[in-house]
């Protein structure tokens, strides 16, 4: 079955997407802990391209993985139900390419996790350093109450 196996060989292809994206998030982490701002603004230009490879292929795997459920005759177009339905001799493949698919969501989250972290403790650095010099406005504002006092950007002018 000639779609089948084509689903397959983009699912390949998205593996390897979503690997080389997690090299990229990998290097992006290392660039922050060294702050290499050059590095990872061009590692975040790279990390755009990568995203919109992964806009098309994902678009061609909904499209193809529909008509691969209607000749088929699977419940839905999710890799599961293709592989319930799948002739022998492709479930098994189908089924290690779930299970890579697994691996890398863990592997994304987990890098995606560290950059948060990264870039969230730089930001409180970075703040606590601006309030320090008196560079960074101290003024809040929420519902309960607001600070209207000058800040000190406001002060030295």
């Amino acid at each position: 079955m000639a779609s089948i196996n084509t689903l397959k060989e983009l699912l390949r292809s998205q593996i390897s997407l979503y690997t080389e994206i997690i090299e990229v998030l990998t290097k992006e982490k290392n660039a922050i802990v060294t702050w290499d701002f050059s590095e990872t603004n061009t590692l975040l230009a790279k990390k755009e391209k990568l995203i919109h490879k992964e806009k098309l292929l994902e678009e061609a795997r909904k499209s193809l993985a529909e008509r691969v459920k209607t000749e088929l005759n699977a419940k839905d177009n999710t890799l599961s139900s293709i592989i319930e339905v799948a002739p022998e001799e492709d479930k098994d493949e189908l089924a290690l390419i779930k299970k890579e698919f697994q691996k890398i969501v863990v592997g994304i989250n987990n890098e995606s996790m560290a950059l948060k972290i990264l870039y969230s403790t730089n930001i409180k650095v970075m703040n606590g350093l601006y309030t320090q010099l008196g560079i960074l406005s101290s003024n809040t504002y929420d519902k309960k109450k607001s600070n209207n006092s000058a800040s000190s950007v406001q002060i030295m002018g």
